[in-house]
């Protein structure tokens, strides 16, 4: 999944200051909701698992095999969701149902290209004949990809290559563009944690937004994961967010 938000976030001096470690009140948070039971069987070793999650998927990119760590990427303002191509009556109420979920999940309002009201972001699913998809990925056998642009961690732009003989990609595909660059894989894959950003056909690929998908969205969207957000930082946000809430569920 490429993208072009290469820059790094912010000025050098306030780069230095969060590499650092920035201070933050983590009673000041406003929790995101927990799955019931997902976390409170063995809180320490569930909350490492729930953060390695949240890394793995929203802070690293593999790129030709390089393991690259990155920022926070995510939406900073309200998106436009334009469909092209081949796109069939119960494709349109698929991706309708996909983005009221997404805007559910992380309060970053998306709708539909038709509404009357222009977005500043945009992104764009394009639905094309599977021989027209074939090949143009740098995943080999690639039958759907994502493109996402951005600047310093704030994203503006996506676009969405579907194969219409693999439209069931369009929620994996949604995740990508809302700012999860990696899929998850083995080692740390597993079924006790399965997301709908496995690779196809892993026996933990969820069809639809996992629990875990569910709790690394609303992470990923709390108000204090800012966009340029350094990966440090993110991660100790997001355990004692993750913390708090299970101190507040027992």
């Amino acid at each position: 999944m490429p993208d072009r938000d290469d820059r790094l976030p912010g000025t050098a001096s306030r780069r230095r200051f969060l590499k650092n470690g920035a201070l933050f009140s983590a009673a000041a948070l406003v929790l995101p909701e927990v799955p019931a039971g997902l976390l409170t069987e063995q809180p320490e070793v569930s909350t490492a698992s729930a953060v390695a999650f949240f890394d793995t998927l929203a802070l690293t990119q593999v790129r030709r095999g390089n393991v690259r760590h990155t920022w926070v990427r995510k939406w900073g303002w309200p998106a436009t969701v334009r469909l092209h191509g081949a796109i069939t009556e119960p494709f349109r109420d698929d991706v309708a149902a996909a983005i009221d979920d997404l805007t559910r999940l992380t309060g970053h309002e998306l709708v539909l290209e038709g509404d009357g009201v222009t977005r500043v972001g945009t992104i764009d699913i394009i639905v094309s004949r599977h021989d027209e998809i074939d090949g143009q990925f740098p995943s080999p056998g690639a039958v759907c990809n994502t493109h996402t642009r951005g600047a310093r961690g704030a994203l503006y732009f996506a676009r969405i290559d579907i194969s219409e003989d693999y439209t069931d990609c369009l929620r994996h595909e949604l995740m990508h563009a809302m700012g999860f660059a990696n899929h998850w894989t083995r080692p740390a894959a597993d079924t006790s944690m399965p997301s709908v950003l496995a690779m196809r056909n892993a026996p933990f690929r969820s069809e639809d937004y996992s629990d875990w998908d569910r709790l690394a969205l609303r992470l990923l969207y709390h108000p204090d994961m800012q966009p340029g957000l350094p990966r440090g930082v993110a991660l100790q946000k997001a355990e004692a967010m993750l913390i708090e809430a299970l101190q507040n569920a027992t």
